[in-house]
């Protein structure tokens, strides 16, 4: 390497192969980066607008780019989000996934839209084109502790794993009624109404609405994010609150210690975008206890390092 630049590892045919990483490599570098996260995901991934641009010197969500990669990264370091929709549905689909990084408002934590579908003979969908966008509010600290805003590095994986199986779903409520022609109420549906949707509208009969959630989706949820765990939240954190008594807290429902525990704030994180489903009302919904767990696991969440490295 005499080109005073450090070697760039790429893909290419499916292993690692040292390029240099001079300007007229950026293009090639690019598609070599979206092909290595795409075999460690559960659909092709393009990167193009989060990853640095070839063609100008663009400085817009520079921060939040490298904040995404970092986090998509320790993601893709679980086996088990490579298999997400294996093992929550049964079954994959041929799915390219765009991810984007877009100011959403405040309503929103992250979207999913279809923009092509291809059909098989029988109606089956055969591949579909999706762009997922993570509201850009989750990665910006603007000075006051604000709802929305400077998301910690564990929830914004959340938001990840929770739009990508959004997309999926899309997919799959598209798919029990071909004769759909309401794309814009399709996209424009949230997580939990799409959930709703699909079970009420009966497209998975041999799956009822609660089961789906908490025997299916709620644990593949909670198994990738503690697999990340390590990665994302500062070992700091970690001790802080390995002795925190919940119990302590002045609105306790509890007459006892109740430490905090890691499977339990797995399980509440998983469900935090979900707890406006039918399910998780009557699983949930009328529980004090239950209640007030999510929102103390969920409250600790966002202490967490907002920062990934």
């Amino acid at each position: 390497n005499d080109s005073g630049h450090d070697p760039v590892t790429v893909i290419v045919d499916e292993e690692l192969t040292p390029v240099e990483s001079e300007e007229d490599d950026c293009e090639q570098i690019t598609i070599n980066t979206n092909k290595y996260y795409s075999l460690n995901s559960p659909f092709k991934i393009n990167l193009d607008d989060i990853l640095p641009a070839c063609d100008s010197i663009d400085t817009t969500n520079v921060a939040e780019n490298q904040k995404f990669m970092c986090i998509y990264d320790k993601l893709t370091q679980s086996p088990k989000f490579k298999d997400l929709f294996i093992d929550i549905f049964g079954e994959s689909k041929d799915i390219n996934a765009k991810f984007e990084i877009e100011d959403l408002g405040t309503e929103k934590n992250g979207t999913c839209q279809l923009t092509s579908l291809t059909m098989n003979p029988d109606e089956s969908i055969a591949s579909a084109d999706v762009v997922i966008k993570i509201n850009k509010r989750a990665f910006e600290d603007n000075g006051v502790p604000q709802e929305g805003y400077n998301y910690s590095a564990i929830k914004i994986a959340r938001t990840i794993i929770h739009e990508s199986v959004h997309a999926y779903l899309s997919i799959k409520r598209r798919e029990c009624e071909v004769n759909i022609i309401d794309w814009e109420w399709l996209d424009n549906i949230t997580f939990p109404e799409l959930i709703n949707e699909y079970y009420d509208g009966s497209c998975a009969p041999l799956q009822v609405q609660h089961q789906f959630m908490f025997n299916y989706l709620v644990p593949v949820i909670e198994e990738i994010l503690n697999d990340v765990k390590d990665g994302l939240i500062p070992t700091a954190n970690q001790d802080y609150v390995s002795d925190l008594d919940l119990n302590n807290d002045p609105n306790s429902p509890f007459t006892e210690s109740h430490l905090f525990d890691w499977d339990e704030f797995f399980y509440y994180l998983s469900l935090a975008g979900l707890h406006y489903t039918e399910a998780y009302a009557s699983e949930i919904g009328s529980s004090t206890i239950e209640n007030f767990l999510f929102e103390k696991y969920n409250g600790y969440s966002q202490q967490f390092s907002k920062d990934c490295e």
